[in-house]
C-alpha cells in the first residue's frame, strides 16, 4: 500500500478515509517526530494501522524505512497474538489471559504516551 499511496497521491488514501483525518495527522510533517510516533503507533498491539499505512505514503519518508520501521514494530504484536493463540488452543486459559492481560497494559500505557507526545 506504501507504494500505491506514493504512486497516486492523497486521492488513493481519500477512498477509504476523508481528507481531513489524513490532514489533521500533522506530526507525519516532521521526519523524527513521525518516525518515532510511527513506531509507536505500529509498536502498540490493538492500534489501527490502516490510516498509518496509507498516510506513510504521502510523506517524504524513504521505502526502506518504512519497511524496517513496519517490520521491527509489529513483531510484538505478532509474538504475543501466536504466544497467546497457542494457549488458547491448548486450553491454558490462564497463560492466555496473562499475555492478553500483558498485551492490554502495554497497549494502554502506548496509548497515553502517544497522546502525551502528540499533544507536544
Amino acid at each position: 500500500m506504501f507504494l500505491f499511496v506514493r504512486n497516486w497521491g492523497i486521492r488513493a488514501v481519500e477512498v477509504f478515509f476523508p481528507r481531513e483525518k489524513i490532514l489533521s495527522l500533522r506530526f507525519l510533517r516532521d521526519a523524527k517526530k513521525r518516525d518515532a510516533l510511527t513506531f509507536l503507533l505500529l509498536f502498540i498491539p490493538g492500534t489501527p494501522k490502516d490510516v498509518l499505512t496509507y498516510c506513510a505514503g504521502l510523506t517524504d519518508m524513504p521505502l526502506g524505512t518504512w519497511l524496517l520501521i513496519s517490520t521491527v514494530a509489529r513483531i510484538p504484536s505478532v509474538v504475543t497474538s501466536t504466544v497467546g493463540g497457542n494457549a488458547l488452543g491448548v486450553q491454558d486459559y490462564w497463560f492466555a489471559l496473562l499475555v492478553f492481560g500483558g498485551t492490554l497494559a502495554i497497549s494502554l500505557c502506548g496509548c497515553l504516551l502517544y497522546k502525551r507526545i502528540s499533544a507536544k
